[in-house]
């Protein structure tokens, strides 16, 4: 190795050999402890000169065209995206508006010499000597990805690389989590899968068209746009527990392009509207931090405790869920804003979370039970589902016991104390807080 490549090679990085029969390339752990989003350097970067030069004149074409617009002119009179402020980036998806050429002035033809030069400067780049992988990792890269009886994968909480054979990864998948519980996954046939994701695309198009007239101007665009991209099935796959021993699986969904998630993009960002009904919801360990130097000196007698919601997804049935947003809106009505969508959030939600279809392989999977994993709201959605627990029963029946109390997902930190003038103890707090549909 390079003097270069050994003084700067990373020190930290994990590596976790799963193999039971095979025995992996040499080097396979030297090069996978970089991590699966090393970035490996190449001779010459692909620049996508040709990419960037014609987004460039684009830009440019646009803010000449809005120079020259009416300032004064209805945002609802333009078919621009420019010239609406009221939109929400988080759901916004780029117009196919072609802004016109500029007719006046050099311009355009300053744009192409511009391009031309930039051509020329690439091809006559030279390629870098300096490479970030040795000669001898990237032989143990290729083969890696030449052969096909290992599957390397993530870690779970970010604990580096695994590498197993194929065919146990793939065994674990279905003896884990997928045959495991029949009350939470069917399996489907391809036909009967794409015929769920054709039903439930349909319902949610005649929900938005039901409602369009009730949508924002942006809202109506991010639906509109949303619906000509291209969308894929969801996909599934696991995770490995390496810190557990034995180490476990985590089951994981992407649903990052499929048609649902336009919708489940929607809902989570309507569900951080109802988040100000909740004192207990945390944003990050800074505020945890603040937060407990505030409290000051604990009494005698106050213990620190923590909990963990055992599988709270799959634990959390649809149902009930549903049930517990009607209740937060039927109880908290006046907390929350006049113009929120209820009906068509709540009918968007139980079809979300009613038809969740992902694919394994060749396998086709329909989850039965619990917040449909992978969406966007699922997040959301298990926070604010506790989130009324805590505020309807826990905060207010045991608010002398309670100094602390701040949760964050699944997860519960807290400071409880065995105050004189409270009636309950420490073993009621914990029925009550098992006391909730079946988590």
């Amino acid at each position: 190795m390079p003097p270069r490549l050994f003084l700067e090679r990373p020190e930290a990085g994990g590596f976790h050999n799963l193999c039971n029969n095979l025995v992996p390339p040499e080097g396979s752990k030297g090069l996978l402890r970089l991590g699966l989003k090393y970035c490996i350097e190449r001779g010459r970067p692909n620049q996508k000169i040709t990419e960037g030069i014609f987004r460039l004149r684009g830009s440019v074409r646009l803010k000449n065209w809005l120079s020259k617009q009416d300032p004064f002119r209805d945002e609802t009179d333009s078919d621009d995206d420019n010239n609406n402020n009221n939109y929400n980036p988080k759901l916004y998806i780029k117009s196919d508006f072609e802004p016109p050429c500029i007719e006046d002035g050099p311009a355009e033809s300053a744009m192409m010499k511009f391009a031309e030069g930039m051509l020329k400067v690439e091809k006559s780049t030279k390629h870098s000597k300096r490479f970030n992988l040795t000669t001898y990792q990237h032989s143990v890269l290729a083969k890696l990805k030449a052969d096909q009886r290992f599957f390397i994968w993530q870690a779970d909480k970010n604990l580096g690389p695994c590498i197993i054979e194929r065919p146990r990864y793939i065994q674990r998948c279905f003896s884990d989590h997928l045959k495991r519980d029949e009350t939470t996954y069917k399996q489907l046939s391809k036909v009967d899968a794409e015929e769920v994701v054709s039903d439930t695309e349909l319902a949610l198009k005649d929900l938005i068209e039901e409602n369009y007239d009730d949508l924002a101007p942006w809202e109506q665009d991010y639906f509109n746009r949303s619906y000509d991209l291209e969308h894929r099935m969801p996909q599934f796959y696991i995770t490995a527990k390496v810190h557990k021993k034995p180490w476990s699986t985590r089951p994981v969904v992407s649903c990052v392009g499929s048609f649902n998630e336009i919708f489940s993009k929607w809902i989570d960002d309507k569900m951080k509207l109802l988040l100000p009904l909740t004192t207990t919801y945390l944003r990050d360990s800074n505020q945890v931090l603040g937060e407990i130097r505030s409290l000051g000196p604990l009494p005698i007698g106050a213990k620190l405790f923590t909990a963990d919601a055992i599988s709270m997804y799959t634990n959390i049935h649809p149902d009930h869920g549903l049930k517990v947003f009607e209740m937060w809106f039927d109880n908290f009505k006046s907390e929350i804003p006049d113009d929120f969508p209820r009906n068509l959030f709540l009918e968007c939600l139980r079809l979300i979370m009613e038809n969740n279809v992902f694919q394994f392989d060749d396998t086709f999977w329909h989850q039965l039970h619990g917040t449909a994993m992978g969406t966007s709201a699922a997040c959301m959605y298990a926070t604010l589902y506790y989130a009324y627990h805590e505020r309807t029963v826990l905060l207010e029946k045991y608010a002398l016991n309670l100094l602390y109390f701040k949760s964050y997902i699944d997860d519960i930190l807290g400071v409880w104390f065995p105050h004189p003038d409270s009636p309950h103890t420490w073993d009621d707090f914990l029925c009550d807080m098992n006391d909730f549909g079946q988590l």
